[in-house]
């Protein structure tokens, strides 16, 4: 492999390790919100009485106390979406570390410690 064809590989691989490394983060910002839901579902049932649902209307009355439902929450945390976000984050992970990996034998160096 020439130099240049070295060059075109390291800059490809690195431009592949940048967009899945994006979209890995971006997979764990929604886990955040899944949880973010679960965790106002549990509030609320645990405190029944303040559930309010949100129904696209203004809310006459709403206290800071009370916690409020909206139908996408629950298509949310269906067990589909949940087990494919999990399964997606899975995916990404084990390729962003073979990206990592490969870079680290065509560099010689982490790209994660890199300094630019």
């Amino acid at each position: 492999m020439s130099e240049n064809e070295q060059y075109e590989l390291v800059g490809r691989t690195r431009a592949n390790y940048k967009e899945r490394k994006k979209e890995l983060a971006a997979l764990k910002v929604k886990a955040s919100n899944l949880a973010e839901s679960a965790q106002t579902l549990f509030h609320g049932l645990q405190n029944p009485e303040l559930i309010r649902w949100w129904t696209g209307a203004p809310m006459i009355g709403q206290r800071g106390e009370h916690v409020v439902f909206t139908d996408m929450m629950f298509s949310e945390l269906s067990q589909p979406n949940i087990k494919k976000l999990a399964e997606d984050i899975h995916r990404l992970k084990t390729t962003v570390d073979a990206i990592r990996k490969q870079l680290i034998d065509l560099e010689g160096e982490d790209p994660e410690h890199r300094v630019s």
